[in-house]
């Protein structure tokens, strides 16, 4: 057993040895314990990805070589030529030749023993990888979940790549909504909504009450118009704030444009913002001091508002 570890395994034993005696010497000279431990993390990745090339080439030297095998029905045969399968394993790229078996060389590789009895992933990227991918891209985006990765193990998945696992990933997500009981609609939880047009998640408060904006001494209220006697008269106030004049633009001095205001010249023709000396205005500093007043007033005297 012993030779066997040695013959197989040697590679991985002489770079732990090596470690082993990086750290001895760090000690020796009184360095500081975070430059052991990125020394230490950058040997462990190594080694650990040796470990893996080992163990692969331990479990091909196992599998049985035969020129024809049955699959299905027919007969296949193994290809004179190895096929190299790329892997991302978790602490490196470990690729590697394997036996496949076909009908013909042209023909799709229908039978890869070595695959099978590693349980190789779909991908060419290992499952844990897959999963420390998984835990980045859903709070981060892709490129920034890449860099993530670069900077703790010393090598990331392409963006590419963590898009088809985010891809991957999401052709469960039916059945597991599905797998999921009845929401009750009495009473409250967080939802996940997605968006694909980049306008935002509409808001629609059905039940909400309307409500109305009046500016008194540059204070805003919100009053319920459900509590709102339709009948009193509600003098709104325009607010003062700053407004460059526009052509075309009818002329309202230091009014502000708001919910309610009058949109009746007082004048024989409309005098207009560029046209008829409307300056741009500063709230209080207007040199138009006329201060216009617009009212809500009852249905019934509607027709009359304008006498």
């Amino acid at each position: 057993m012993i030779i066997e570890v040695e013959e197989r395994f040697g590679k991985v034993a002489n770079l732990f040895s090596m470690m082993l005696n990086k750290v001895q010497c760090a000690a020796q000279r009184g360095a500081a314990v975070h430059e052991v431990e990125e020394m230490i993390w950058c040997d462990l990745i190594k080694t650990g990805r040796e470990t893996i090339v080992a163990f692969i080439k331990e479990q091909e030297e196992e599998l049985p070589r035969r020129e024809v095998i049955e699959h299905e029905g027919k007969p296949l045969r193994r290809l004179p030529k190895r096929r190299v399968r790329p892997y991302m394993s978790a602490f490196g790229p470990a690729p590697f030749a394997r036996d496949v078996y076909a009908t013909r060389e042209t023909q799709r590789q229908e039978v890869v023993p070595l695959d099978a009895r590693l349980g190789m992933p779909e991908s060419d990227t290992s499952y844990l990888l897959q999963k420390w991918s998984g835990t980045q891209f859903v709070n981060e985006s892709y490129q920034e979940s890449r860099t993530t990765l670069q900077s703790i193990l010393g090598f990331a998945p392409s963006v590419n790549c963590l898009e088809d696992m985010a891809a991957q990933a999401s052709d469960h997500a039916e059945v597991y909504f599905d797998q999921q009981g009845p929401v009750d609609p009495t009473t409250e939880a967080e939802i996940v909504v997605a968006t694909s047009d980049c306008k935002g998640v509409p808001m629609r408060k059905v039940d909400a009450p309307r409500t109305v904006v009046a500016v008194m001494d540059g204070e805003t209220k919100l009053r319920d118009l459900q509590e709102l006697n339709i009948q009193r008269a509600i003098g709104i106030l325009c607010q003062r704030a700053v407004k460059s004049s526009q052509v075309g633009r009818m002329k309202s001095s230091h009014f502000e444009q708001g919910e309610i205001r009058v949109r009746v010249s007082s004048t024989l023709y409309p005098l207009m913002e560029t046209l008829h000396g409307e300056s741009t205005q500063y709230g209080t500093n207007s040199g138009d001091r006329t201060a216009t007043n617009a009212k809500m007033v009852p249905a019934e005297d509607r027709s009359g508002a304008w006498n």
